[in-house]
């Protein structure tokens, strides 16, 4: 059941209302709604981003604090607080990896222990890039070119993967919607396989970091 809240201001009861019925004046959290509720959403993966963005601009001009430049600093920072949360909030849905990374967090299903191991179906990939990046920081600079265009071939592709990894996740957005509407059906599988998209993604974007850092730190 949700905390019962009075208004600040007034004292009057309001629930979980954003401005006091009463008075009029904009109310602090009585807990922090997880970010889906917060923008009207059930825990649902499978949004139209452009009518997110519709409902977050509508929110913020609720929050913005040119509408609290003249009231006490009591309404101030509550505003800014909102705001600052609504932000936060918008940015983690609007990226469909961050929205579900968000939800698995919420349903205590975040896995981060194999964020940074070599997935199974790359490891001979990813080691012959490191015997490429090797090379490269004990080559001599006049064979360095040759190498560092190679690299960025292997970092292309890795971005490629990257993006076909997006592809297949968000596949998944509404066979998981459909899933959880249904009590009878088995989450496990399709939340393992997200899991494991998350993870690759994670790997593959460390991976191309160390590469850009490599050549960068080489050619200077």
């Amino acid at each position: 059941m949700a905390e019962t809240q009075e208004c600040w201001h007034c004292l009057q009861f309001i629930g979980q209302e954003d401005f006091c019925g009463e008075c009029g004046k904009i109310q602090p959290f009585a807990e922090s709604p997880d970010y889906f509720r917060f923008l009207g959403y059930d825990r649902i993966l499978n949004i139209d981003t452009q009518e997110m963005e519709q409902r977050y601009y509508k929110l913020s001009k609720q929050y913005h604090p040119d509408f609290y430049h003249k009231t006490g600093e009591d309404e101030k920072e509550i505003a800014l607080s909102k705001a600052a949360y609504l932000t936060r909030a918008y940015k983690t849905l609007q990226d469909p990896f961050s929205r579900v990374d968000y939800l698995l967090e919420l349903l205590g299903e975040k896995d981060d222990k194999n964020k940074n191991q070599v997935p199974p179906e790359i490891l001979m990939e990813v080691s012959e890039l490191h015997e490429k990046l090797d090379d490269f920081q004990h080559a001599a600079d006049t064979e360095r070119e040759d190498i560092v265009a190679e690299l960025e071939e292997n970092i292309r592709e890795l971005k490629r993967r990257v993006k076909t990894l997006k592809d297949e996740l968000c596949e998944l957005l509404p066979q998981w919607d459909a899933e959880t509407a249904d009590v009878s059906c088995d989450t496990k599988p399709i939340i393992g396989r997200m899991q494991q998209i998350l993870g690759v993604r994670s790997y593959l974007r460390t991976l191309i970091r160390t590469m850009r850092e490599t050549i960068s730190n080489g050619s200077n």
